[in-house]
């Protein structure tokens, strides 16, 4: 593995860590999104779903420079246990922000509860592993890339 750009090491897996630590935030959010969805609250909830689009977003731009970093082939690597590969989960999550962003735009409150009961958080749990993945990648390689 080779890093295209000059940077340290740690400064890559710092960035790994504040994003696993988000996710990690977006996950035990569950609870509060569904309780929205119950109350009827749907300006709360749009707000904070605007908000954690945002983060999600940011997520995805994070990765593709990371993948730009580090010289990877992302079809060959599978994450975790999954026969998943890095590019299939990103190609995936594209697709699930593409879906959400229309549920947003539409106000589209039945499709939104469905997506955040059924698909939202294990869609974030597989997009997590990515970081994961290579976030292994990034300590199993030398100091200076």
């Amino acid at each position: 593995m080779e890093f295209n750009e000059e940077i340290k090491k740690e400064e890559v897996v710092e960035l790994i860590t504040k994003a696993l630590n988000y996710f990690e935030r977006v996950l035990n959010y569950k609870e509060q999104l569904n309780e929205y969805l119950n109350n009827e609250e749907y300006n709360k909830l749009f707000n904070d779903l605007a908000d954690l689009f945002e983060g999600l977003t940011w997520l995805n731009s994070l990765l593709e420079h990371l993948i730009l970093f580090i010289d990877v082939d992302v079809k060959n690597i599978q994450v975790g246990t999954s026969e998943k590969s890095i590019k299939n989960i990103i190609e995936e999550y594209n697709q699930f922000l593409n879906e959400i962003e229309g549920c947003l735009k539409s106000k589209d409150y039945m499709l939104l509860n469905d997506i955040i009961e059924y698909e939202f958080f294990d869609m974030i749990r597989d997009y997590q592993f990515v970081f994961v993945e290579l976030g292994m990648l990034v300590k199993k390689a030398p100091e200076e890339v």
